[in-house]
């Protein structure tokens, strides 16, 4: 006996483009090229003009209102590699006319959704009319999708090959154990690469803790472009494996200038 299907039919809001990048706070970072292809910059290439994909920002299962980001989607056609600090979203508004389901085709039901969820509006949703900054477009079906690990971790991962990425990730509700004048002070040279303060939201569809098999928190972690290459709850210990970096990147006839307290 096939499972019955619930019907709802998506309104889409297309809003302006906003300065924040979900949970991410970032400081000091700039749009770098990431030279040749990566695993990272290719996955743009699976999004598709004929379907619209975007991660869940938030829910309101009394409205039945989904806030999608879109950023991705939206930059699908940018070969260059670089990566917007402006994000793309977009509100849907659920009837009882489209098709709500998972990867299955099985159905599922707006309380199933959490943040962070990948979810495909298709098809791509038409403009059906104008309201003030928002567009109104409808689409047929949303399906929640799988999402990779890399996908995962992509926010946290350095903007470009050979570049680092520093991330302060700390318990939801509390307090990060550093701020931007411990790194001023500490590690200056983070900001280089970019500095990210996210907070740890157990339930989300993406649990950052589980994915870095990360046992505490607060942690001090370190990306390049491939995943995390370095943790610690110190950030005098953060201080030293930068100047231990410095230091074996430098010619061996010259000596390194160390950080210091």
């Amino acid at each position: 006996m096939n499972p019955r299907k619930f019907h709802y039919k998506a309104v889409v809001w297309k809003t302006v483009p906003l300065l924040v990048l979900g949970g991410l706070i970032l400081a000091g970072c700039n749009s770098q090229p990431s030279g040749p292809p990566d695993p990272v910059n290719a996955a743009a290439s699976e999004f598709s003009d004929r379907e619209m994909t975007g991660y869940v920002l938030s829910l309101d299962t009394q409205r039945r209102v989904i806030s999608l980001n879109i950023s991705d989607w939206h930059n699908r056609h940018n070969q260059t590699g670089e990566r917007e600090d402006i994000m793309h979203s977009v509100e849907v508004t659920l009837d009882h006319e489209v098709l709500l389901e998972d990867e299955q085709g099985l159905p599922i039901q707006p309380g199933d959704l959490r943040i962070g969820d990948k979810l495909k509006v298709s098809p791509v949703p038409q403009v059906q009319k104008q309201s003030g900054e928002r567009l109104a477009v409808t689409a047929d079906r949303l399906t929640r999708l799988h999402i990779s690990r890399t996908e995962k971790l992509k926010r946290l991962l350095a903007r470009s090959n050979g570049s680092i990425h520093t991330v302060v990730l700390y318990d939801q509700g509390t307090v990060p154990q550093v701020d931007e004048l411990d790194f001023g002070r500490e590690v200056p040279g983070a900001f280089t690469g970019g500095i990210s303060w996210v907070e740890h939201r157990p339930g989300e569809a993406v649990d950052y803790k589980q994915e870095l098999g990360i046992s505490q928190l607060p942690m001090l972690l370190v990306f390049d472009r491939e995943g995390l290459i370095y943790q610690t709850a110190s950030i005098k210990e953060l201080q030293q494996w930068f100047n231990d970096r410095a230091a074996a990147s430098k010619p061996a006839n010259s000596s390194p200038i160390e950080v210091s307290s």
